[in-house]
């Protein structure tokens, strides 16, 4: 193993991990304002669950 095909791996690895913190902050950052949003936009708890069942599926479709 070369150093070239070492500093690859890490970019890689530190690539997934950023796209992998980032994903798992933007799910459950909904969980956490739901009741600013509910309160902000008049919405309802059941609409809220929609908008972020509409994310996860997003995400199941990438």
């Amino acid at each position: 193993m070369d150093k070239q095909n070492s500093r690859y791996r890490w970019v890689v690895f530190v690539s997934v991990l950023f796209i992998y913190l980032l994903m798992a902050s933007q799910r459950t950052a909904s969980g956490l304002i739901t009741d600013q949003l509910m309160r902000d936009f008049n919405v309802t708890a059941s609409t809220i669950g929609l908008l972020t069942s509409i994310q996860f599926f997003v995400y199941t479709s990438l």
